[in-house]
């Protein structure tokens, strides 16, 4: 952050691991500070404007909606040719 002179603030961060590894990483979220266009609204591009609106809501919310998406993974059955898993934030669509 501090190298590349990111305008950002840290709102959450938490220590993470995968299941079944001893490995430790660190998981943060930031805001950006002050990325306001003339309209008094952020610029953000197509691609991430689901998980934006997310995390706008709060890390009550995102937590929520990734506890909700790996129930719905995990208690989907296995992939198969006609079933697609789609990793992205927001996206309902399980099927091709």
């Amino acid at each position: 952050i501090e190298k590349y002179e990111f305008e950002v603030d840290l709102i959450v961060q938490t220590p993470t691991s995968m299941h079944g590894s001893s490995e430790g990483h660190t998981g943060y979220i930031y805001k950006r500070r002050d990325h306001e266009t003339s309209s008094g609204k952020f610029r953000c591009d197509p691609l991430y404007h689901d998980a934006y609106e997310l995390v706008k809501k709060g890390p009550a919310s995102l937590y929520k909606n990734v506890v909700d998406r790996v129930d719905k993974e995990l208690n989907s059955g296995r992939a198969t040719r006609a079933k697609k898993i789609v990793h992205c934030i927001g996206s309902d669509d399980e099927e091709e």
